[in-house]
């Protein structure tokens, strides 16, 4: 019950712990988005307002100085025809005269006296009247000109352009960009949770797994301690029995106490592989060979568990691998076959090269496996209720383990199985290039 509790304690914190990660994520991803964005509409629109004025300006520019040029003498003066639209042009005398010697209804007059009126820098610049922009370049010069019979001596030039055309795309570009702007943070946000919400996933599914593991350690280590001290204090009960007498109680405490060095053993190379500091010692390991020794070191068990036990090999199955290793994983399989097969039942073992890799069968008729089952056998601790109730002393382990040698080299494990109809193996190892 105290186990079960805070077990959902802690399933309850780690939910909310996910929750909360999401939650500071998701504030963090929109605010660099929002400002990421923010920086990025800012520059466009600054780079599209400054340079987008480069032609007008260049165009006014030289439409200034082909006036210039054109009224140097007096003949007659093109200056404007040329042009895609005819600009307003003023000049500034030495009298402090503004005279307009081509008029064009380009401007409205008022808008032309209103921009007069007003205190022009010299440069380009903008100018907005009544939802309508003017672009004006503003020249000094020094320069005597010929318009007719008149000369005139120019101090200033003042061009004004009408840009309405081209202003309001861009203003409208800037509404469109903020709309845009303010579209995405609403959308950010949910995107954003989502988003956090995934990413926190493989933390939630970490801290779950780390959770589940030591539930099952746990309770894979505390059922032989349980037993090992409660024999322990049974014999500390009786300290006028002789070792003989005590021998049940003793030798069940060394079957669990084997019980967990196995299941701590296990668990070390787990830790290791998640660590990563599990080493390999490679070598050419002829599969053939070490399946025929392997036959000897479990002949006697088959005996014992009433089991025929046959062996298959073919020459040239050589891989490159941990040889250590690779017996362990071939012995998961055998072990596995010997306990959950009934007495009377067969067991073969076959080992061969098959194209590029070298495969290893292990075959039993024993008590097989469902769907469900087999989705599940490479999980750490996982033992269906039927192999607990045929093998008690499994732990679970030693699957996930086979399935991470086998990886290491290059490998895969194939599993065929239905309930009540045996179990096949089939471990493919690369065979050793030449």
């Amino acid at each position: 019950m105290g186990t079960t509790l805070a077990s959902s304690v802690q399933v309850r914190l780690t939910e909310a712990l996910a929750r909360k990660t999401a939650r500071k994520l998701t504030i963090s991803n929109c605010l660099v988005m929002a400002v990421v964005l923010f920086a990025i509409l800012l520059i466009l629109n600054v780079l599209f307002y400054v340079f987008g004025f480069t032609p007008i300006d260049s165009r006014s520019a030289y439409q200034t100085q082909v006036f210039i040029d054109e009224h140097q003498s007096s003949n007659d003066h093109t200056y404007g025809l040329s042009t895609s639209f005819i600009p307003v042009l003023y000049i500034k005398t030495a009298d402090d005269e503004l005279l307009n010697l081509h008029p064009t209804d380009e401007i409205p007059q008022d808008d032309v006296d209103t921009l007069l009126a007003r205190d022009m820098p010299f440069g380009d610049s903008t100018f907005e009247i009544d939802d309508r922009f003017y672009r004006v370049h503003h020249t000094l010069y020094d320069a005597l000109i010929t318009e007719g019979d008149q000369t005139y001596h120019v101090e200033e030039i003042l061009l004004f352009r009408d840009i309405t055309k081209e202003i309001v795309p861009r203003h409208r570009l800037i509404v469109a960009s903020i709309v845009t702007y303010l579209l995405s943070l609403v959308a950010m946000i949910p995107a954003g949770y989502f988003m956090a919400k995934r990413a926190v996933t493989p933390i939630r599914d970490a801290w779950e797994r780390q959770r589940q593991f030591s539930a099952d350690a746990s309770h894979k280590l505390k059922t032989p301690l349980a037993v090992m001290l409660a024999n322990i204090e049974m014999v500390l009960r009786h300290p006028e029995h002789r070792v003989a007498d005590e021998t049940p109680a003793l030798q069940t405490s060394l079957d669990h106490a084997y019980r967990m060095c196995n299941t701590l053993s296990d668990l070390l190379t787990l830790t290791q592989v998640e660590d990563g500091v599990v080493d390999h010692m490679y070598a050419v390991v002829d599969m053939g060979d070490m399946v025929e020794q392997m036959y000897e070191d479990f002949e006697q068990l088959a005996v014992q568990q009433k089991v025929e036990l046959k062996v298959n090999t073919e020459k040239g199955a050589l891989v490159l691998g941990d040889r250590d290793r690779l017996e362990e994983l071939a012995t998961v399989f055998v072990e596995n076959a010997i306990h959950y097969t009934q007495p009377g039942g067969t067991i073969s073992i076959e080992c061969a090269p098959e194209g590029t890799c070298a495969v290893l069968v292990v075959a039993d008729t024993g008590i097989g496996m469902d769907s469900e089952t087999i989705a599940h056998v490479f999980d750490r601790f996982y033992r269906s209720e039927r192999a607990r109730q045929v093998n008690p002393q499994g732990t679970g382990l030693g699957l996930p383990i086979a399935q991470w040698i086998a990886e290491r080299h290059g490998g895969r494990i194939d599993i065929e199985s239905g309930k009540d109809e045996g179990t096949t193996v089939r471990v493919w190892l690369p065979l050793k290039n030449d």
